[in-house]
């Protein structure tokens, strides 16, 4: 993006990516409780921007073939028109109404004309709107943490050429497990209750992480390995930002947690508490369930993965 490689005194523009219920709220607020960083709830601007083929390809699993073509053409037609730069004027409302956070961005200088139909001005004045909101915490750094906005990693990079990308991958079982707890508590995870299909998730989530491997601007990070040595993994972390280590992180996060999970969102309250090892594999399946899930998933190489300078993944 013209003009948004260093300007206005911010050092770094992150996002943060992962398959959910995979730790991203976790490392969100370990991050956010650093003096130099500035988070926000999540925004899921890209995603609404561009509009989830994710959440699309689950609603369409149990629609009539008639609406699923229908689904699709109208899935082409808006592919098309980003590819061209442009978006509709619904989508691009419903990008800007899900953060009140940055409300103001649209009110004090309105996109207006042709301009409100372009992607770029869009993505401009969201990254604008950011480092504003940064640099009047004090802060010289901001992290936007949206799991599915993964999907738009290509997108992101397009736009915000300077952008950092932080990929957190848990192990596929206990997603999985995660997923499933939760679609049997909170209606809005209620496909996950298909254990084929939260696997798939998962799944496709790995597979586009770890496409990305390699490319200096972005960093995979086994969320294991977050637990298992939370200080160096997030020294690793912070290095990436340019960012110093700092003291007290460990005692803030869970205070700074609680400005980052929005009144409707009561499966984050866990991160509210200790960092600990919360494993819900072997007590929410039985043995034959779990060989199937196990059957399932895909098994990434840990330990050649851990040898890449990008990837912070020791066991």
């Amino acid at each position: 993006m013209a003009g948004y490689d260093r300007h206005a005194g911010i050092l770094a523009r992150a996002f943060l990516v992962g398959c959910p219920r995979s730790g991203t709220t976790l490392l969100q607020s370990l991050l956010s409780a650093h003096s130099a960083i500035h988070s926000l709830p999540e925004t899921h601007f890209f995603q609404n921007l561009f509009h989830s083929q994710e959440h699309r390809r689950l609603a369409l699993a149990h629609q009539p073939l008639h609406r699923r073509w229908l689904r699709r053409l109208q899935a082409c037609r808006r592919s098309a028109a980003a590819a061209w730069g442009w978006v509709g004027a619904g989508r691009s409302r419903k990008s800007w109404a899900g953060i009140p956070e940055l409300a103001g961005a649209l009110t004090t200088r309105p996109i207006e004309g042709l301009q409100a139909y372009r992607l770029r001005a869009h993505v401009e004045r969201f990254v604008e709107a950011l480092d504003q909101r940064s640099l009047q915490a004090g802060k010289r750094i901001w992290l936007e943490k949206t799991p599915d906005h993964l999907f738009y990693a290509a997108q992101i990079q397009g736009h915000v050429t300077d952008a950092r990308v932080i990929h957190i991958i848990r192990d596929g079982e206990e997603v999985v497990a995660s997923l499933y707890r939760a679609a049997q508590e909170y209606p809005p995870w209620r496909p996950f209750l298909d254990v084929e299909r939260a696997a798939d998730r998962w799944n496709r989530a790995l597979a586009e992480s770890l496409s990305w491997c390699g490319h200096r601007h972005h960093l995979l990070v086994r969320y294991e390995t977050l637990l298992a040595d939370p200080a160096r993994t997030l020294s690793r972390v912070l290095h990436f930002l340019e960012c110093s280590d700092e003291n007290g992180i460990w005692e803030r996060h869970a205070r700074v947690a609680r400005g980052l999970i929005r009144a409707d969102e009561p499966w984050k309250r866990a991160n509210l508490g200790a960092l600990t090892d919360r494993r819900k594999f072997l007590d929410t399946f039985t043995p034959a369930q779990r060989q199937r899930i196990r059957s399932m998933l895909q098994r990434p190489d840990w330990w050649s993965l851990s040898q890449l300078p990008q990837v912070v993944a020791r066991p």
